[in-house]
């Protein structure tokens, strides 16, 4: 119990006034001279007592009434139990409350919901609790945007950035906000502490992930609440592009693109929804296909695009949905259309190439079929007179000693050095001897250990990497158990900047990737080019039932290894875009042309081999000139989960964060009552006050029997 005014508690001093009045005001006996004195005496000791009794009563009521008076003037307060104590709170003690509100900002808090956005009604809600607080209330302040973490601001300050915030394309993940905004509030010093996060409860926001974060955040701090206030929408209706899948960004001429387009659909959906794929011209975007889409058969839709010209091409694909948050209703692609990628391959003898070489360059048995790589097979026989200019890159089948022969070693080395690729499969014509050499060693990843004859078989478990990553979307549908590894090559330590791209299931490296100059050196160590008819195989990779993972496999690693996979142009808002400058380019700045229609003047730094964008957050086509020598499109998209709008329930928050930890509120009472229950405890100045008047009441029914009997008595 606490007074928002103590001294006026001082007023209890006047219930003296009633007592003082009440000793000097005592009537004296009246002596009257009645003949009948038995019948006085015989009522006398009842009337008495209840005189007796009511003036007590009267005096009590008086107190009481003067004694509530006093308290309700004093602003009688109910305290919430301080988190000075709580376990693990390491921070500050101090007086009052301290506040940390997060601001959902993300691309989901521009939806639309009777003339305003998500961030809008947070903005409203969140203007007026900071107009309420007291000014010397410490206020933590935090949202999504990627600028900057949690600010300490006073309440007025922290209005005047809530009603700057827009809605960010390029957000961090909420609970990234939360747990900046409850680090810098445990750095306050408060005897209380409360975190309140204005959220539309989406699922894009509060996935699994999300979940466990605020959860370790809530561990890591147990004296702060969390107090989740609501400003969603409880039937949210939304459609939206969430993915957009290409087998590859760079393509062959004459290559037709393929394009997977995501739907998404949050809410009741009854008529079909057109989803359209539109071309970037000179002149503006042209429509090139449109398909209409059942609401209960959304999914994916396939789009082909043929005949596209060499060059940068940029466009995208449309759902016309007219939801309430149309800016996920779009997805956006770029690919770049070169000649075919050119190809050495080195094998012991050119049969044992037929493997990996039909795979990326089907044309050879197919001549109808469009080129991806032009490839050249060459027996290593002639590996020491063949001229490696012109190649983008070279592979070695089955490689044997005879490689260094020509200075075999360093003239792959000085491939890699000035931006090509060099694969080497190990298989069994390599040795420890001819493999270890210092030169061979200028080029390979790790020493060469031992021939390994323990089975297993390939198993990715991660394809973030560019050199396995087209494989990601069949990772689940690949039984790589089917395709056994008989025989293989265990390696030494990796030498730093080395990475393992793959294992295999006992955990040995299958595939080892190091950058060598402006290029990279990759190593499968089992063989791919082993026939079904040769004795003592080393593997089932080419040869099993239905190899097309073998002919993925092999094409991912050409586009990394001729460098088809390092164009990257296709960018999530707030990555850092990396863009490749040509060799030898010596224009000292750029122009780089914004969605918006900007154009922004940057400078390159001598010696750069690369561009890095970090301002690109805005979604659209990007284009970077500078004059003729660098022409260059990329895009940037929201992030998938943007669309992710329908709601998690509160209940599995609860689960996941724990009931006592995390309360939900509706509306801007509840948030109200939520932050002066907090800040100065529960009044109870009604209460106290209603007591008053039933004193008052009841002083006023004894007083006029008590003034009555008296007035009879006389």
């Amino acid at each position: 119990m606490a007074f928002l005014s103590p001294l006026l508690l001082a007023g209890v001093a006047l219930i003296a006034i009633p007592i003082v009045l009440h000793l000097r005001k005592r009537r004296d006996p009246i002596r009257v001279q009645f003949p009948a004195l038995r019948l006085l005496k015989r009522n006398r000791h009842k009337t008495e007592t209840q005189l007796r009794l009511r003036r007590w009563v009267l005096l009590a009521l008086r107190c009481l009434l003067l004694a509530m008076l006093a308290a309700a003037l004093a602003r009688p307060l109910l305290k919430p139990p301080s988190a000075d104590g709580a376990a693990g709170d390491t921070g500050p003690a101090g007086a009052g409350v301290g506040l940390a509100l997060v601001i959902d900002n993300g691309p989901n808090a521009a939806y639309q919901s009777r003339n305003a956005s998500r961030l809008e009604v947070a903005q409203q809600m969140a203007g007026d609790l900071l107009a309420s607080l007291p000014g010397e209330t410490p206020v933590v302040l935090a949202d999504r945007s990627t600028g900057g973490g949690a600010a300490s601001l006073e309440p007025a300050a922290a209005a005047a950035r809530v009603d700057r915030l827009r809605v960010t394309p390029a957000a961090k993940p909420l609970a990234i906000a939360l747990r900046d905004a409850v680090t810098r509030l445990a750095e306050t010093p408060a005897a209380r502490r409360e975190a309140y996060v204005f959220t539309d409860l989406s699922a894009g926001a509060w996935d699994e992930a999300a979940q466990g974060a605020v959860a370790a955040v809530l561990d890591a701090h147990p004296g702060v609440a969390l107090r989740l206030v609501d400003i969603g929408v409880a039937e949210p209706r939304n459609a939206a592009i969430d993915g957009l899948r290409l087998p590859s960004e760079s393509l062959a001429v004459g290559e037709p693109l393929t394009l997977v387009a995501s739907l998404h659909l949050v809410g009741e959906w009854r008529e079909p929804l057109a989803v359209q794929l539109w071309l970037d011209g000179e002149q503006g975007p042209v429509k090139r296909d449109e398909r209409l889409v059942e609401p209960d058969a959304a999914g994916t839709i396939d789009f082909t695009l043929a005949g596209l010209p060499e060059g940068f091409a940029t466009g995208f694909v449309r759902v016309i949905a007219g939801d309430a948050a149309p800016d996920d209703d779009v997805r956006y692609f770029a690919v770049e259309v070169r000649r075919p990628r050119s190809m050495l391959i080195v094998a012991p003898t050119e049969a044992d190439a037929v493997f990996f070489r039909a795979a990326i360059d089907p044309s050879v048995a197919d001549p109808g079929v469009t080129r991806r790589f032009e490839t050249e097979v060459i027996a290593i026989d002639a590996w020491a007179r063949q001229s490696l200019a012109g190649f983008d890159a070279v592979a070695l089948i089955d490689p044997a000693p005879m490689i260094e022969r020509g200075r075999g070693w360093r003239r792959l080395y000085d491939l890699a050095v000035g931006g090509g690729g060099v694969g080497v499969f190990l298989g069994r014509e390599a040795t420890l001897d001819a493999f270890n050499t210092p030169d061979a060693q200028t080029l390979l990843p790790a020493e060469l250990v031992w021939r390994s004859r323990e089975e297993t078989y390939l198993r990715p478990t991660s394809f973030s990497h560019p050199a396995i990553k087209p494989l990601a979307p069949y990772a689940d549908a690949i039984l790589w158990q089917t395709f056994p590894v008989f025989q293989r090559w265990e390696l030494g330590d990796l030498r730093e900047g080395a990475a393992v791209v793959a294992r295999y299931a006992d955990g040995g490296p299958a595939i080892v990737e190091q950058a060598v100059g402006r290029g990279r050196v990759v190593v499968m160590t089992t063989s791919v080019s082993d026939r079904l008819d040769r004795p003592d195989p080393w593997n089932r990779l080419p040869t099993g039932d239905d190899p097309w993972p073998f002919v993925v496999l092999a094409r991912s690693l050409a586009d990394y290894l001729t460098g088809a996979a390092d164009a990257q142009l296709s960018y999530t808002a707030g990555d850092t875009v990396a863009a490749p400058l040509p060799t030898g380019l010596e224009t000292p700045g750029y122009v780089l042309r914004t969605p918006g229609g900007e154009s922004i003047r940057q400078s390159i730094p001598p010696g750069r081999g690369e561009l890095s964008i970090p301002a690109a957050t805005e979604p659209g086509p990007y284009r970077i000139e500078a004059g003729a020598e660098l022409d260059r499109r990329f895009v940037v998209n929201l992030d998938p989960s943007a669309g992710h709008v329908e709601r998690v329930a509160f209940s599995d928050l609860q689960s996941t964060l724990g009931k006592d930890r995390v309360r939900l509120l509706k509306d801007e009472e509840a948030l109200a009552n939520s932050i002066d229950l907090g800040r100065v405890g529960r009044e109870l100045y009604g209460w106290v006050l209603a007591l008053a008047a039933a004193a008052l009441v009841g002083e006023h029914w004894v007083g006029a029997r008590y003034y009555r009997q008296s007035k009879e008595d006389r």
